[in-house]
């Protein structure tokens, strides 16, 4: 059991070892208890112009891959991958002149290139995942598939971009 008389002895026979002990609690201390600044982030509209029901003529031979999409989905980079619902939205809502799905991303990092995927039923005859390959916008700005992202069967094709302060994307 160590005592009192036990310590003060220690600290006179070890002041060297007391005083790298003391530096190493208080660097450690500071370097902890430093805040950090949050990654700023921007709002992104991902928009995929694509049908909003399955399309009658996806051939039983896609059935399977239809079945694992379930419903069109983003899976941002940012947020490990999760899979994240997309909306529908149909001709004469919001202005919209034709059917499309979109979501509006509140945390994308700026100045990261960031990746994500779509995955819809519709593109089970293209990929065997159901990956979207094209016809994607972020604030209106057309991405092309330029990356891969991890899926539950191996890398899916997906979009890379950057946004900035401004909201600006760039590919």
């Amino acid at each position: 059991m160590i005592t009192s008389r036990t310590f003060r002895r220690a600290l006179r026979f070890c002041p060297l070892a007391l005083m790298v002990g003391v530096v190493l609690v208080s660097s450690t201390t500071a370097a902890c208890s430093d805040p950090t600044e949050p990654t700023p982030t921007r709002s992104v509209e991902i928009v995929f112009n694509g049908p909003v029901t399955t399309e009658a003529g996806l051939l039983p031979a896609f059935q399977d891959c239809a079945s694992g999409v379930l419903v069109t989905r983003i899976h941002p980079s940012w947020r490990n991958y999760v899979a994240v619902p997309m909306s529908a939205v149909l001709p004469g809502i919001g202005g919209a002149t034709v059917e499309r799905w979109q979501l509006t991303l509140n945390d994308v990092p700026v100045d990261e290139t960031v990746k994500f995927r779509i995955n819809d039923k519709n593109w089970c005859d293209q990929n065997a995942t159901g990956a979207v390959l094209s016809d994607v916008t972020a604030n209106g700005v057309a991405l092309t598939q330029n990356t891969t992202t991890p899926g539950p069967v191996g890398e899916e094709p997906g979009f890379a971009f950057t946004v900035d302060a401004s909201g600006q994307v760039r590919q």
